[in-house]
């Protein structure tokens, strides 16, 4: 077993990645690896973190082995679009983390039942795994939207209030045209992604856009993309306050479990 903090993550996390790091007076160097979905976080980190941000490529890996380090792997926002390949890439890179951590902290929700009954194959490995969780509720979140409303019944509240909506989280607003524009769901559709994506939001009802202020974006980027967003499929914004319980939580409670077993291997050595 290694002896870094593995994250796993989706790039719709960056801002809540940021955050968590930056708030913990323990984190003293971050190794992020080399790809193409961790350009945007890099660039995040520049601009708002004082820690020490370093970009490493897959083979230095076996080089991490320090308790002090976090080693963050993004993950492609495309695997959404197929929730088995999403699970499958994800259990590859556990795999490959495992024996570099102590414990690794994904980023992630349920994700379309991605990671359905994900506890009973986290066991499988000698790290600690930790997945964002509803305190509350005692389960996985469901999706991007609840780890940053507070967990389940928040999520159940407002679904029950609202109807015809696009939820929207800082992340997600990033990354919106990569989202919509879903070649897979294009296979063998005579229409450009633009119109087949207003077809569907025609279809399944929405009518508005619900901005979710989570206190740590670029207010002036996210209202620049949701509105891109917004003008793009006719959409009337209106906007919500975010909760960090879940992500808070998750994280509070993934690090300490990594601290105190760096505490116990050193009393034992």
């Amino acid at each position: 077993m290694g002896e870094s903090f593995g994250i796993i993550a989706c790039p719709l996390f960056e801002d809540e990645i940021i955050h968590e790091l930056e708030s913990d007076p323990t984190v003293s160097r971050v190794a992020v690896i080399e790809n193409p979905f961790s350009e945007n976080l890099m660039e995040k980190a520049k601009e708002r973190s004082n820690k020490e941000w370093a970009m490493i490529i897959e083979d230095d890996l076996q080089d991490i082995d320090h308790s002090e380090d976090v080693v963050i792997w993004m993950k492609d926002i495309g695997l959404h679009v197929c929730p088995e390949e999403l699970r499958d890439e994800v259990i590859s890179t556990l795999d490959r983390m495992d024996p570099l951590c102590s414990t690794i902290l994904m980023f992630y929700g349920l994700c379309g039942n991605a990671l359905k009954d994900f506890d009973s194959i986290c066991e499988r490995y000698s790290s600690v795994v930790f997945v964002l969780r509803d305190e509350k509720e005692g389960r996985i979140a469901d999706d991007c939207v609840a780890a940053v409303i507070g967990g389940a019944s928040n999520y159940l509240q407002l679904m029950k209030e609202q109807t015809g909506v696009m939820y929207v989280t800082p992340g997600w607003a990033d990354n919106w045209k990569s989202l919509t524009a879903n070649s897979r769901m294009l296979e063998g559709v005579d229409m450009d992604h633009k119109e087949f994506t207003r077809m569907l939001f025609d279809m399944a009802g929405y009518e508005k856009v619900l901005k979710i202020c989570t206190g740590l974006q670029d207010e002036g980027r996210f209202e620049e993309r949701t509105r891109e967003f917004a003008e793009e499929y006719g959409f009337r914004i209106e906007e919500m306050e975010g909760n960090l319980d879940v992500v808070d939580h998750t994280y509070r409670t993934a690090r300490q479990r990594h601290l105190a077993d760096a505490k116990g291997k050193a009393l034992s050595n």
